[in-house]
C-alpha cells in the first residue's frame, strides 16, 4: 500500500507541476500576443507631446537654475516665434499671443507623429533654416523684464515645408525630439503666426 500511495502522490505531484507550468507558458504566450498587437508603436499623439495653450498659461514648475544651479520655481513668461524671412534674407522674432497659439495648436494638434524617421528628415532641421516656437519661461518672483528666463518647449518647422519636431523631455530630463509629418505645415504656421498679426 505504501508503493500505491507513493506512486499516487508522484503522479499528484507531476500532474500539479505539469498543469502550473503549462499555465504559465499560456500566461506569458498570451501577454507576448497583447504586447505584440496592442503594444507601444513608438507613436506620439502630438496632444501628449505639444503643450496645450491652457496648460501653458498656467505653467509652474520647479528646475534648476542656470544661473546658480539651485531649484527654483518657473512660471510661463511668453512665445517667441523665430523664422528665416527669404524674400529680405534675414531673420525676424517676434512674439505670439496665447490666441494665435491657440490656431496653431488646434491645426497640428490631431497628428501622430512618425514611428520612424529618416536620415534626411532629421537632417533637414541641421541643413535648413527651420522657423522654430519657442515656450519661454522665467523665475517666479522677479521683476519679468529682469528675470531669468529659460526654453522650455521648443518646436522647429522644416523649411521643406512638411515636417516639424517637437521637443520632448521625459522624467530623466533627457531631450529628445519627436517628428511629425504634415504637408504644407511651414507655410501655414507662417501664416498662422506671422501673417494675422
Amino acid at each position: 500500500m505504501t508503493d500505491g500511495s507513493g506512486s499516487s502522490v508522484g503522479k499528484l505531484i507531476r500532474n500539479l507541476l505539469l498543469v502550473l507550468v503549462l499555465g504559465a507558458l499560456c500566461a506569458i504566450i498570451a501577454a507576448g500576443a497583447v504586447l505584440y498587437y496592442f503594444g507601444p508603436t513608438g507613436s506620439y499623439s502630438l496632444t501628449n507631446v505639444l503643450i496645450s495653450p491652457q496648460v501653458a498659461s498656467e505653467l509652474t514648475y520647479v528646475d534648476t537654475s542656470t544661473s546658480s544651479g539651485k531649484q527654483v520655481r518657473y512660471v510661463f513668461d511668453r512665445m517667441e516665434f523665430l523664422y528665416f524671412n527669404v524674400e529680405k534674407n534675414d531673420w525676424h522674432h517676434l512674439e505670439v499671443d496665447l490666441p494665435r497659439y491657440q490656431k496653431l495648436y488646434e491645426m497640428v494638434s490631431k497628428a501622430t507623429s512618425m514611428a520612424e524617421v529618416p536620415d534626411h528628415v532629421r537632417n533637414s532641421f541641421s541643413w535648413e533654416n527651420p522657423a522654430i516656437l519657442t515656450v519661454v519661461v522665467r523665475r517666479e518672483g522677479m521683476d519679468p523684464s529682469h528675470a531669468e528666463t529659460k526654453a522650455f518647449q521648443e518646436v522647429q518647422f522644416s523649411e521643406t515645408g512638411d515636417y516639424f519636431r517637437v521637443q520632448h523631455r521625459d522624467q530623466t530630463a533627457k531631450e529628445e525630439w519627436v517628428y511629425f509629418y504634415s504637408p504644407g505645415i511651414y507655410q501655414k504656421v507662417v501664416q498662422v503666426l506671422v501673417q494675422q498679426q
